[in-house]
């Protein structure tokens, strides 16, 4: 029974519509008006914001609740950071102490938010803490989840607050405090809650602040430490456990969103910022490009309109304030497609500078950069004979195109054996050498097909 119903939901996730989301990484602070015009001029289904988006910064965060369009946020260390760790507490009376710009905002978050922010002030947490949580509502996902209806879709929330690494004690008191959460395992079954209380058939993407323990130790990994010797995985053991469990109960999750860990190495060279598990299929997205406002010079044809405003006309060759946005395509359940996207906006009757605080805007696409596709056949042939001879294709070219003999004759391997039938190949970008690498991973009804067998030996053992 149990394992009919994985294999119902797993056929109704890969029937699910085509979603896009517009991820917001690292914030730190920059945000405007152009940055609500670029992110709504993608067209996106859904805005998912990572966190950290300034100290403690409840105006900023007032904004972001007020954006016109349908949203899911998790708050990261910045959104605590005079709150989550005693360092953190000692930083705000000090800066209590030497500013009464600072005194005046936090008693203004105190006034507009409610006894329970003044509870909190009294333990520890400063009352920013509840007054973004109040302003947010229900679009916070943090421990929590927000389905999205008519895209089959759940969104489901890891830790809020996260600063990384398997550290608990200084940040014990926080989570007890705001959460009743004493440890990492008591994290990773209140996630696993969460997920388990999503419906069966839902597509269902885990958003993080901070991504999981386990996806490598190097400085260059998606979660690697970069700032300090050794190297290490900085990952969350708890988001870690959770995914873990999750597929022990054959709960499929095929893409987990986080930022915190800078694509701009320390020193020098870049962070790679997707990883995948060939095993289950779960694409991981890092999206904390920092700054994530940046000018950038216009294409020699002037770039690709993205919205539907106009106004503007810088010649090309100058350059343009540009923000940053991940762009995520889900199609059949799977992640299909994850780029960069820097979108310029131009003020009408302004120059190149972009400035200007309000007229018509034109947002336009100046700079995208790939970093996962795939070869994900039509919909009509999924697990038909066209699909396995498309990816068959597909494979062999991935093949012909990666320079590892050893991967090169795996790939080969598998477009010869017949296991292409209910797979695909999802190539990820390297940043860190600047290469694709491919890999081979099944479609969810048939990942599901495939494991029933085994689940249903393993109960009745």
């Amino acid at each position: 029974m149990a394992a009919a119903r994985r294999a119902a939901a797993a056929a109704a996730q890969q029937a699910a519509p085509s979603i896009r989301l517009a991820v917001v990484g690292d914030v730190h602070s920059q945000w405007d008006a152009d940055s609500e015009a670029a992110l709504l001029s993608l067209g996106a289904d859904i805005a998912v914001f990572v966190g950290d988006f300034g100290e403690e910064n409840v105006q900023l965060i007032k904004r972001i609740a007020a954006l016109p369009c349908p949203k899911a946020v998790i708050l990261g260390n910045h959104d605590a950071w005079f709150s989550l760790t005693k360092n953190g507490r000692q930083r705000y009376a000090r800066a209590m102490a030497a500013s009464t710009t600072l005194a005046a905002q936090q008693q203004q978050a105190f006034s507009a938010g409610s006894c329970a922010a003044s509870n909190a002030w009294a333990r520890g947490s400063t009352p920013a803490i509840a007054a973004q949580l109040q302003a947010l509502g229900d679009d916070h996902i943090g421990y929590s989840s927000k389905r999205f209806d008519h895209l089959g879709l759940s969104l489901l929330g890891a830790r809020p607050f996260s600063k990384g690494g398997k550290q608990w004690s200084d940040v014990a008191d926080f989570y007890a405090e705001h959460y009743g959460i004493r440890g990492m395992q008591d994290s990773a079954m209140r996630i696993l809650d969460v997920a388990l209380a999503a419906p069966d058939g839902d597509v269902k993407v885990l958003v993080a602040h901070n991504g999981p323990r386990g996806l490598g130790g190097r400085r260059h990994n998606i979660c690697g430490v970069d700032w300090t010797e050794p190297e290490a995985d900085f990952g969350d053991p708890d988001l870690a456990e959770a995914l873990d469990m999750l597929s022990a109960q054959g709960v499929r999750v095929p893409l987990v969103l986080f930022g915190h860990m800078h694509s701009q190495l320390k020193g020098s060279g870049l962070r790679n910022m997707v990883e995948v598990d060939p095993a289950s299929g779960t694409v991981y997205l890092n999206a904390a490009v920092v700054p994530r406002v940046r000018r950038l010079p216009l294409p020699a044809d002037g770039g690709a309109a993205s919205g539907t405003s106009t106004g503007g006309g810088a010649a090309a060759g100058d350059t343009i304030p540009c923000h940053h946005f991940l762009v995520v395509e889900l199609r059949h359940g799977v992640v299909a497609a994850a780029r960069d996207a820097w979108v310029g906006v131009q003020h009408a009757g302004s120059d190149s500078s972009g400035g200007g605080a309000g007229g018509s805007r034109r947002c336009i696409i100046v700079r995208e950069q790939e970093l996962l596709k795939t070869s994900l056949p039509p919909a009509e042939t999924l697990g038909g004979p066209e699909a396995a001879a498309a990816t068959g294709r597909a494979l062999q070219g991935a093949a012909d195109g990666i320079s590892s003999s050893r991967a090169a004759a795996g790939l080969a391997e598998d477009c010869g054996n017949g296991s292409s039938t209910g797979s695909y190949v999802c190539s990820i970008y390297r940043a860190h050498t600047g290469e694709w690498e491919p890999f081979v991973l099944q479609l969810p009804a048939a990942a599901a097909a495939v494991a029933a067998p085994e689940r249903q030996l393993a109960e009745v053992s």
